[in-house]
Formats: C-alpha cells, structure tokens, sequence
C-alpha cells in the first residue's frame, strides 16, 4: 500500500485550519494584556465557562495533544528524510495523518459552535489599568489572567448579586 507525503505547507495548512477554528475561540483581551498567554502552547479554559464549551475545551486539549505527538512524529520524519537524502540512500515518504481518526466524531459535533464571548467568569483583572477623565482612551490597559476556580466563583456570585440588587 502507497501512502501520499506531506510537504511543510500542507502541514502548516492543516495546522491552521485545526488552530483557528471558531470553535476553538475563547473572546478575551490582546495577547499583550495578558500575563498568562501561552503563545504557541494550549489555552487551556478550565474556569469561567458553561457547560457545553467545557465539553469543547477538554475535547479541544485531547485533540491538541494528539496533534502534538502528530507534529513531533512528523518533525522527526523530516530530520530523518533530511538525513537520508544527505547520504544518498533511499527515501520513504511521510505517511499523511489519519485526520478522520483524529478529529472523530467528538470533534464533528462542534463545528457549528460559535465563538465564546467574553465572560468576566473566565478572566481575572491582574492591574486594573487607568483612563483618561471624560475620554474612553487608557492611559494605561488592564492586564488578565484566566480565572482560577475561586475567582470564577466570585465573579459569579458578585453577577447574582448584582442582578439582584438591580431587579429587586
């Protein structure tokens, strides 16, 4: 059985198609407010979010590690090929991902997910930041973290409050 190759850019492509997908957003503040941001790694949202886009989150990780051991495999595979071919011996190509087998059906059933906006339940303020008087421009930007469990908590118990207080 033959088995097709994949370039760089054919991995980079899948890449991001599986890194940017809306259902894989979570609304927040700009990377450069955020003390947290794990850049390339996995933004993990464990607090703050309902039921539903937890489920996302945790097939999300899954998905992410298998992806990982995909690229690390696929990165050997390079160096080894590179190797290979420096030494004019044969060359087998890469074999291509079982991408079915990856995404499944946990990941099928959230394609139609939506973006999660912004909820003060899955961010905690770290500086609270400064503005102008009488203008809506900073003078200096709030930085965020996510929420941990106990932040998550009392921003949700502070909502319920607040609620009632006002339609009271």
């Amino acid at each position: 059985m033959k088995t097709a190759s994949l370039t760089d850019s054919e991995i980079d492509e899948i890449h991001g198609h599986l890194c940017w997908r809306k259902w894989n957003v979570v609304e927040g503040p700009l990377n450069t407010h955020r003390i947290d941001d794990p850049g390339e790694g996995f933004d993990e949202f464990v607090f703050g979010l309902p039921t539903r886009p937890i489920e996302r989150m945790k097939d999300l990780r899954d998905l992410y590690r298998l992806m990982e051991g995909y690229v690390t495999a696929a990165d050997r595979r390079r160096a080894e090929v590179h190797e290979q071919r420096r030494t004019k011996k044969k060359v087998e190509p890469t074999p291509a991902p079982m991408l079915a087998d990856m995404l499944g059906a946990r990941m099928y059933g959230h394609r139609n997910a939506r973006l999660i906006l912004f909820r003060l339940e899955t961010w905690e303020m770290v500086t609270k930041g400064t503005r102008r008087a009488g203008a809506w421009a900073w003078d200096a930007k709030p930085t965020w973290k996510r929420a941990t469990k106990e932040r998550s908590k009392r921003a949700n118990d502070g909502l319920i409050e607040d609620l009632r207080q006002r339609f009271a």
